[in-house]
């Protein structure tokens, strides 16, 4: 097992912990919302059995879940309208591949949304103490911003980004969902797919009418020369 997918179980492992529950349900409550504005057909959701509730708010006909461990690009379907990755892109050997594939599979205005962690927060200053609450939570491979960079050169528009679950609701005694507070323990980007630039096609009339006029054109100057 490589380096990634551990990361990818310990993670999963530690949404089971006092406050990674509590983390998870602050979460899992800001993609719900998300998803009451998300509108279409197919709806993918790539992340473990940790987020497999979040089917029950799509308002969309079908609803995929691909396991990020387990499971590849390879594995998206045609056709998307909203793809939604919890945490899994912190983990994966090769984002860029990923957004790749999500920005030919998606239609036209088809929305991405992808959550990490923000370790400019009370999580990672409990983390830079090695604090008992976060000792199973696993190091990221790629950072917020190398993602956020990634992302904006893969021909996606950023809609929103946005940090929630201030310091202060982690104290495990309210879940209030803050949202955009500048010391928040969870960050998210959503972005949609740009619109293909249409290009200017000739109609079969206006090439008849050129390719009409070259030959007119011609024909007088032929007239002309045999004039002199």
């Amino acid at each position: 097992m490589q380096e990634w997918q551990k990361k990818l179980q310990q993670l999963q492992a530690w949404w089971q912990t006092p406050l990674g529950e509590k983390l998870l349900a602050i979460e899992q409550r800001f993609l719900a919302e998300q998803l009451e504005c998300a509108f279409g057909y197919q709806l993918v959701l790539i992340a473990d059995e940790s987020f497999a509730a979040l089917s029950n708010y799509s308002r969309m006909s079908q609803v995929l879940r691909i396991n990020p461990l387990t499971e590849t690009v390879k594995s998206l379907p045609e056709n998307i309208d909203a793809i939604i990755i919890p945490h899994s892109l912190n983990y994966l050997p090769n984002p860029e591949a990923w957004f790749e594939a999500i920005h030919n599979k998606l239609d036209s205005n088809g929305k991405l949304i992808f959550t990490t962690f923000s370790y400019l927060s009370y999580l990672g200053l409990q983390k830079a103490r090695y604090a008992k609450c976060v000792r199973q939570l696993p190091t990221n491979i790629h950072s917020f911003s190398a993602l956020r960079n990634s992302l904006l050169k893969s021909d996606f528009s950023l809609t929103d980004d946005c940090c929630f679950a201030a310091g202060r609701t982690l104290g495990l005694d309210n879940d209030k969902l803050l949202m955009n507070s500048l010391w928040g323990n969870l960050s998210c980007i959503i972005a949609t797919k740009k619109l293909l630039t249409v290009k200017n096609f000739e109609t079969e009339w206006e090439k008849k009418s050129i390719n009409s006029e070259a030959v007119m054109n011609s024909y007088i100057g032929e007239n002309r020369q045999h004039e002199r």
